[in-house]
């Protein structure tokens, strides 16, 4: 996992920091990369355990400093981090293995790991320039100065905050060129101006009057603008705007404005605010656009001297994603994964617009306020197939959670329809429909959940008088390992599971009776022969016929009609 990242717009480079990777004898480095050219190691920094915590580099971009979170807590100094960069290019003839760049200094700096760095962006160079280092309960400011290329020396003095409340924790520091002044902002809802290491005025970000109900006084970040204003964002959507200049002093100098008050440029803008209040987080200042990131992985692109809403720039699963549907007529698919802006443990369902003909900056983009939040981890999804319903253009939407609920969703109202808990505390692993089938005077299929309780269960699905109606049908029981994909043949008659224990099971629909000659499936059509997405089965035998692979090693199938691709653990 990535912890850190830094970007050095003289190099334009970036130093990304990770996590202990797994494997023995593997430690964490600095990734060390150049946007452009994103194919491209250009270096590792090395020489970390545990993780990496924080990471900044000079001015000039040829010193690196990193955070090791170890027993001492460690200020590594890097030098001559990369051979080339964004601003070169890549050499015509790359070396064969990135390089490891070894450390030139190491200091311990107390009990306390540091959580985020922050350096000037101006005044100083590769060989000296200062830097400020923040974590739990702490900031502190750093001299780096080199004596020679192998004698470096980093002193450290700790920030004060004398007689003025100081908060439990800082969130973010914004340092002004020449490290003239620096405004930090804390987790009890105070703006700090800072000089010299010393906090010398304190300001409460809230302004005198303001309602108890609105807590914008709680700053997630601040950056500097190029007059020396201040731009806060806060925890509840909230823009700020003051002056730091004459020190020392602290000034809003505009009213606090929500993202929603914005001007929104745009169809996506206006229905991200209409769904959405953003947690500011993190902050990115060019000229008056401001670049705020958000604690649910979105990032809002804003200028603030006009107060519009230029775009939502990126919008993700605040968790790990686990689910895909593609539309059957649409061009929109769905996603869903773990989410951690509820509860842990609670999940969420966001679309995307999957359109060429659009460009790849609309074509591929979210559908911005389409977002369903589930009460655990979404595991599974499915849409139904067109026809189903009397209105052919009519689709349903299935989701299996973490906890072993089933919902069933009309779309695209996404009113439920549906809504039960079918395994006990158990995984829905995969979910799929069938092909409609004649029912009486109308239409209904199948809707299958596999479950990691070892069973498969299948509902029924048709319209009713009040719309979509769903009703449990079976329990398909057999497997002796946990279930992890299935499938239905084209005409509905037989589903088939692939579990954990490269079983392959085999059912009637009708009336759930297993089905135990698995020759008899060979030239069985399934589905409509171009969604084959079981791991096993006569479709894609081929895909195993190599001698080092065991039952585990191919996690995800797709096959169309003559090509076939899969996702293996490598």
């Amino acid at each position: 996992d990535v912890t850190c990242l830094h970007y050095n717009p003289a190099r334009k480079l970036c130093i990304s920091g990770q996590i202990d990777p797994p494997g023995a004898d593997r430690t964490p480095y600095c990734a060390v990369w150049a946007p452009d050219y994103p194919q491209h190691t250009i270096a590792r920094l090395v020489g970390f355990q545990r993780w990496v915590t924080a990471v900044t580099s000079s001015p000039d971009g040829r010193t690196v400093v990193a955070g090791n979170k170890d027993d001492s807590h460690q200020l590594i100094i890097f030098r001559r981090i990369a051979a080339w960069d964004g601003v070169t290019g890549p050499p015509v003839e790359l070396p064969d293995a990135v390089p490891d760049v070894v450390a030139v200094h190491q200091l311990g700096t107390g009990r306390v790991p540091m959580s985020a760095l922050y350096s000037e962006d101006s005044g100083g160079n590769g060989k000296q320039f200062r830097c400020v280092a923040m974590g739990d309960g702490f900031f502190k400011f750093w001299n780096i100065e080199a004596q020679s290329e192998i004698i470096w020396e980093a002193n450290g003095k700790r920030g004060t905050f004398g007689k003025l409340q100081a908060p439990r924790n800082p969130t973010s520091i914004a340092i002004a060129p020449n490290f003239e002044f620096a405004v930090l902002s804390g987790d009890n809802g105070y703006l700090y101006q800072v000089v010299q290491s010393s906090v010398t005025f304190a300001m409460k970000a809230a302004p005198k009057g303001a309602p108890a109900t609105h807590t914008y006084g709680v700053v997630g970040c601040v950056g500097l603008l190029p007059d020396k204003r201040w731009v806060a964002g806060t925890l509840d959507g909230y823009i700020l705007i003051g002056t730091a200049v004459p020190t020392p002093k602290l000034d809003m100098t505009d009213p606090p404005m929500h993202l929603r008050d914005y001007k929104s440029m745009g169809e996506k803008a206006k229905k991200f605010c209409s769904t959405t209040s953003p947690r500011f987080i993190d902050i990115a200042v060019n000229r008056t656009r401001v670049l705020l990131g958000c604690s649910n992985h979105v990032l809002v692109l804003v200028d603030v001297e006009t107060k519009e809403l230029i775009e939502i720039v990126q919008v993700s699963h605040p968790g790990e994603v686990w689910g895909l549907a593609v539309h059957p007529l649409e061009p929109l698919c769905a996603t869903s994964g773990s989410s951690k802006l509820v509860t842990q443990g609670s999940g969420d369902i966001r679309f995307w617009r999957i359109d060429p003909d659009l460009g790849p900056s609309i074509g591929f983009a979210p559908a911005v306020g389409k977002v369903l939040r589930t009460a655990s981890a979404a595991f599974a999804l499915a849409f139904s197939v067109p026809g189903t319903f009397r209105d052919d253009g009519k689709v349903a939407l299935a989701c299996g959670t973490g906890s072993g609920v089933v919902s069933v969703y009309d779309f695209p109202s996404l009113q439920p329809v549906f809504n039960r808990k079918i395994a006990q505390d158990e995984r829905v692993a995969d979910m799929k429909f069938s092909m409609p089938k004649q029912a009486g005077n109308g239409r209904m299929a199948f809707l299958a959940a596999a479950a990691w309780d070892q069973m498969v269960y299948l509902l029924k699905v048709h319209e009713g008088k009040s719309g979509i109606e769903v009703t449990p049908f079976r329990k398909l029981t057999g497997n002796s390992s946990s279930i992890v994909c299935i499938q239905f043949s084209k005409d509905a008659e037989y589903i088939m599971s692939n579990s954990k224990d490269t079983a392959i099971l085999h059912w009637r629909t009708v009336d759930g009776k297993p089905i135990r000659a698995p020759s008899m499936f060979r030239d069985v059509e399934w589905r409509d022969n171009t969604l084959w997405s079981c791991n096993l089965g006569w479709p894609v035998i081929g895909i195993w016929n190599d001698d080092d692979y065991d039952g585990s090693d191919i996690n995800a199938v797709c096959q169309s009609y003559k090509k076939g691709a899969g996702g293996e653990d490598v």
